[in-house]
């Protein structure tokens, strides 16, 4: 089935488009919503709890197209192989992402956005901005669902690096004085008792240096 069959918005030109069908899991939902008595927190414990109900919702999905620029990001040569590759591809993303992408469904929210980790055929981590829409008319059996993925890779790499020197030493790499402060302020907020942090100056290291090592 190509884009066009499907009446998709986008040509094949777009940047990294897949789309998907889901296949029985509304019924799989609507068993599980009556079981938790249409509660979020009792569902998000369940589907934490069953992470083989995550996989079984995943194993009834149909990939139906994907376009150029997927094959390219997944370093995928052909849609043989990129289909071939679901488990190693959608791995983290099943364990993370898929179950905050039901929970959404379930409470109406046809068009998702969130940043998601997948991995490429040749073992890569990929972070990406994921858009996840369902088109109007298909609502009701979420039918024909189109997904688009921004790479960030790279952004995020960024980002946790500039995070990283906000909160080490460029010399020691062990943490510094930012972090500590941090973590007692975080410490203090819980109010956990059940922790004990001991704190020492650079300074007191050296006057006691002679001590440490003999």
């Amino acid at each position: 089935m190509s884009f066009k069959t499907h009446g998709a918005l986008l040509n094949r030109s777009s940047p990294i488009v897949q789309q998907r069908f889901r296949l029985r899991i509304t019924v799989r939902s609507d068993n599980i919503l009556q079981i938790c008595s249409n509660n979020k927190s009792q569902t998000k414990a369940y589907l934490k709890l069953h992470p083989d109900f995550l996989q079984q919702c995943f194993n009834d999905i149909d990939f139906l197209d994907i376009n150029q620029s997927m094959l390219k990001l997944f370093k995928a040569t052909d849609k043989k192989m990129f289909f071939g590759h679901l488990p190693r591809i959608f791995y983290i993303h099943i364990h993370q992402s898929f179950s905050e992408q039901l929970l959404q469904l379930w409470e109406g929210n046809y068009y998702q956005q969130r940043e998601c980790t997948y991995y490429s055929i040749d073992g890569k981590m990929i972070h990406v901005l994921e858009q996840f829409n369902i088109f109007p008319h298909n609502v009701d059996d979420w039918g024909v669902i189109q997904i688009a993925l921004t790479e960030i890779t790279e952004r995020k790499f960024l980002k946790n690096h500039l995070q990283y020197l906000g909160k080490h030493d460029i010399l020691t790499k062990l943490y510094n004085q930012t972090f500590y402060t941090e973590e007692i302020n975080r410490l203090e907020e819980k109010f956990d008792l059940s922790r004990v942090m001991y704190l020492f100056g650079h300074e007191w290291f050296k006057k006691h240096e002679r001590y440490l090592w003999a």
